[in-house]
């Protein structure tokens, strides 16, 4: 099967089916008369390219994967729908029965507002069990150093970039001990900066999201960011990863624009307020009540605000076990340790922060 990838640098369908004819020269499929003949057709743009794929469809031997990689650079809008100078070509692309044809992109593909391609599979993260599998391969293919680096830092890998396959793989190659180096690295930029567009246009949004440590119900989601903002994230971007009911952002897209988007001390305190609006409403679930504790702590450093306090242990209370879900000596010992404060004391904010932790050990083996 002859296989045929295209990426980078092509922006307009001519552009795309002239590198296929560059591919059918060089696998000798036709002469270099007969490509340089089609090439400089006489011929209306539309005329021209349904007769450079009607050529290539004819010197096509037999099966033949076409990549097209990173479609979102070359066909697609900000919505991830196909521009409609590339609408036709694709239909006719995928209408051949020669090409297997596989389109990558960052975006989910539209044909329009509505219309979603079919058959999309979503790359997410690696599997434990795949991540497992990595390791023994790299035992069997000796790489020592490598899997006893994966070994080690695996947990923070997991912690700062989820297991996602470029994490893996360049944490691997790179073995840095400073594993936040890797955000720096130009793969990663090359990669994450196309997301940065998207969240300055929803900024607020952004830093709100940014700022929750765990995951989040479908509800609190809805609460707290606009509908514009979760349309990109779940729809086209397919940035949120959903584990059992709850969503959250992939860890490698938060690590590397979590600096970028921090809460100022104005949107803290809106989104304080917002959360002290939401808290025990329909769909809300002990682990939101986590991330809202999470953020009044936050205020509660940031501001010196001892008016927060009450808010902080009422929001426990009002999750006190019923479920058996949250381990009641944890939430007695967070209880005790903000109904303490007199003072904003680091040592007591620290200890809160890791009971809130071990709150979302305990609540995870219940919910997640």
């Amino acid at each position: 099967m002859l296989t045929i990838n295209i990426g980078e640098n092509i922006s307009t369908p001519d552009e795309l089916l002239s590198h296929i004819l560059e591919e059918i020269e060089i696998n000798n499929l036709a002469t270099p008369k007969e490509i340089d003949k089609i090439y400089h057709l006489d011929r209306p743009e539309r005329i021209k390219i349904r007769r450079k794929l009607e050529f290539i469809v004819e010197r096509l031997k037999g099966k033949t994967l076409l990549v097209l990689d990173n479609l979102e650079g070359m066909a697609q809008d900000e919505k991830g729908i196909l521009k409609s100078d590339w609408r036709g070509l694709i239909d006719a692309l995928l209408s051949e029965k020669i090409f297997f044809i596989i389109l990558t992109s960052r975006l989910k593909p539209f044909y329009d507002e509505r219309r979603a391609f079919d058959n999309v599979l979503e790359i997410g993260e690696y599997t434990d069990a795949e991540v497992g599998f990595l390791r023994q391969r790299l035992i069997k293919g000796k790489f020592k150093k490598e899997a006893e680096y994966l070994d080690k830092k695996l947990p923070q890998i997991e912690r700062y970039f989820g297991l996602h396959p470029l994490s893996i793989a360049k944490a691997i190659e790179l073995r840095y001990e400073d594993l936040m180096i890797l955000i720096k690295i130009e793969e990663f930029k090359k990669y994450l900066d196309f997301y940065r567009n998207y969240f300055k246009r929803f900024e607020e949004d952004t830093k709100y999201l940014f700022s929750l440590p765990y995951p989040f119900s479908q509800a609190f989601m809805e609460k707290i960011l606009s509908p514009d903002f979760i349309a990109y994230m779940k729809n086209r971007l397919l940035a949120f990863k959903k584990i059992n009911g709850h969503f959250y952002p992939y860890e490698i897209i938060r690590t590397y624009f979590l600096n970028e988007f921090k809460l100022d001390l104005n949107t803290l305190k809106r989104f304080r307020d917002k959360l002290l609006t939401i808290i025990g409403t329909k769909g809300f679930t002990p682990i939101d009540a986590l991330n809202a504790l999470n953020i009044f702590l936050y205020y509660y450093e940031a501001t010196k605000d001892k008016g927060i306090e009450k808010e902080i242990v009422e929001t426990f209370n009002r999750y006190h076990p019923e479920d058996r879900v949250i381990d009641p000596s944890l939430l007695d010992a967070l209880s005790k340790t903000l109904k303490e404060f007199k003072t904003v004391d680091s040592f007591k904010l620290a200890l809160a922060k890791r009971t809130l932790g071990e709150l979302y050990t305990s609540v995870g083996k219940g919910v997640l």
